[in-house]
């Protein structure tokens, strides 16, 4: 029983924090949290995960703000969208229309942030 208490314990640990080859966008109820991911593919993705209890409507936004891709995120629900000939030095947005909610940044090699910041602790 140990054995499969500290496999479960593990797996979910190496889960958790290995790396990311896509721009993951969480949306709670009070904070959303962006990461970025740490090596570069020709087709890149963005996913987000709809964690509050309505839905999300936004763009993606390339550069110059030319719009990507209009899309609709239902309550509790998770979508992918692909990014094809992502370049590293163009930077890439998700702009939350409804509810609306600052510009978040997609740009590669960004460490995990939230937002609003997390306060400091002291």
């Amino acid at each position: 029983m140990k054995k499969i208490l500290l496999f479960f314990a593990i797996s979910i640990n190496i889960f958790a924090q290995g790396p990311s080859y896509s721009f993951i966008i969480k949306f709670d109820h009070s904070k959303v949290y962006v990461t970025s991911p740490k090596e570069i593919t020709k087709d890149l993705s963005v996913i987000i995960e709809n964690n509050t209890l309505g839905p999300i409507w936004g763009n993606i936004l390339g550069e110059n703000s030319n719009p990507i891709e209009f899309l609709g995120i239902p309550s509790l629900k998770t979508k992918s969208i692909s990014l094809k000939n992502y370049k590293k030095d163009q930077i890439y947005y998700f702009v939350p229309l409804s509810p609306a909610f600052q510009k978040i940044i997609l740009k590669f090699d960004r460490s995990s942030y939230e937002i609003p910041p997390a306060e400091s602790q002291y």
